[in-house]
Formats: structure tokens, sequence, C-alpha cells
């Protein structure tokens, strides 16, 4: 809205009520082409799913293009033989049954981004096929100045917390590597400028009262001298194989011819 002149004629009322929100200039740069605003207080996901039961059907226009691709079913049309030529002329197969027309198979005779022409729209009337579905489509939300995508709104609790989180380990991140306190990484900031103090009284005579303990602690630990575990003596068992050879006498039979030379 322009500020009110003094040369306007409801100068005086615009002046009263007038009140600068450069904010709704950001609406300036989407609100093209047919669409339409939908003012609300909260539940902005309640009317977003309000909005989805906005649905209309509407009919073939000559000239438009097609959105979606359109097939006929087959069946009965309740058509007398006389209009055989809406069919013919779209290389539709027909056949006469009981003094009407019938379709054979399913036709297409839509695909998407077709232009329609007087053929097609005269069929689909006459067969009372209204095949385009119009409904409402969110394409921006605006809130308090900020325009984000309705996709948001389908965000549950459980998506909303993790990315706040993550987001939260970036900015702490983004803060430790930079040097510049935040509310997260202070404690982390605090907690690595206390172990470089202690690492400086580890090689200096530097001491303070909350570095003597750990300082205690790590010179008791270098006294300490690691016991050495007594290796557990191997003991091999020699195993004593007593090998017995057993002499076998070998017996040599001596061939003899009997009691020929009359020997005992």
């Amino acid at each position: 809205m322009e500020v009110p002149k003094p040369t306007d004629e409801d100068y005086e009322y615009r002046k009263q009520h007038y009140k600068a929100m450069p904010e709704l200039e950001k609406l300036m740069g989407i609100c093209e082409g047919y669409l339409g605003l939908v003012f609300c207080h909260e539940g902005l996901s309640e009317v977003k799913d309000i909005l989805k039961n906005y649905r209309c059907t509407k009919g073939a226009k000559i000239g438009s293009v097609s959105p979606i691709e359109v097939v006929i079913p087959p069946g009965p049309t309740g058509l007398d033989p006389k209009q055989t030529a809406f069919f013919q002329a779209l290389n539709i197969q027909t056949k006469i049954v009981k003094t009407q027309i019938e379709i054979i198979s399913p036709s297409r005779i839509l695909v998407v981004g077709q232009k329609i022409g007087a053929s097609e729209c005269a069929l689909l009337d006459k067969l009372n096929i209204r095949p385009f579905v119009f409904e409402v489509a969110v394409i921006n939300v605006y809130d308090n100045g900020v325009i984000y995508s309705p996709k948001v709104l389908d965000l549950g609790k459980a998506e909303i917390l993790q990315k706040l989180c993550r987001g939260a380990t970036f900015l702490t991140a983004a803060s430790l590597q930079s040097g510049y306190p935040t509310t997260l990484s202070t404690r982390q900031m605090v907690l690595n400028g206390f172990k470089n103090l202690v690492a400086c009284t580890m090689t200096t005579n530097y001491n303070f009262t909350q570095a003597l303990a750990l300082k205690a602690a790590s010179l008791e630990k270098k006294e300490e001298k690691p016991k050495k575990e007594d290796k557990p003596k191997k003991v091999e068992e020699k195993k004593v194989v007593e090998v017995k050879e057993e002499k076998k006498e070998e017996e040599v039979a001596v061939a003899g011819f009997g009691d020929i030379f009359g020997g005992d």
C-alpha cells in the first residue's frame, strides 16, 4: 500500500489507518498466475488438510492442453448407431449391440500435453466423461514475514527435534572453530582452557589449586613401576618311546630227500 498523500481523496482516512508493513513486499514476488490467498490465525497444518477436500471435476475444452492421459473404457455407450462418426474419427473400434454403440477395447484418446480437438471434446461430452480433476494446492506459506515451503507443515515433532539437534551441532562446531562463544559452546571452551592450563603446570613450576590434585596423581603413576609377571615355565615332557625289537628267527628250511640214505 502506498504512503497516503495530501492529494488523495481519502487522505484523512488513510492517514489515520495507514501502517507501514515492508515485510508484505515479499508477497509481490509470489502472487502470480491463477491463485488465491487463505488467511488464518493458527493451525496451518489443519488448514492444509481441509483444503485437500476442495476438489472438482471439469470436462474437456477445445484448444486446451490435456494434463493427464484419458482412456475410454470398453462397454456400452448408450449412443444410437447414427453417431458412429465420432468413434470413426478417433479410430475407436465399436460394434452395434441391441441398437446401441459398444466400445470393443480400451481406447486412449488423449495423452499428456496433447492439444484437445473438437472430436475428442465432443465424444467426451456425449459419453458424459469429465476427466480433469482440479484441487487446491498450497504453493507457499507466509508467516510473520517469512515464506517457506508447505512441506514444512508435514513434519512431525520428532523430525523437527532431530533437525534442531543437528543444527545445534553445526552451530557448536562453528563456534569452537571460530572462537566465538555461544551458549552451546561456552562449557566446552572453558573445559578446553582448563586442560591447557593443567598441561602448562606439568612442564613448569606454576601451580594452582585445581591442578594440584591432577599433578599429584600424575606423579604417582610415574613412580609406580609396572610389575613384571612371571612367565609360566614351559615344561617339556619327553616322551620315551620304548621300541622293542623283536628278532625274528629265520627258519631255514633244508630241503631233504627223505630216508633214502638211511639216516635217523
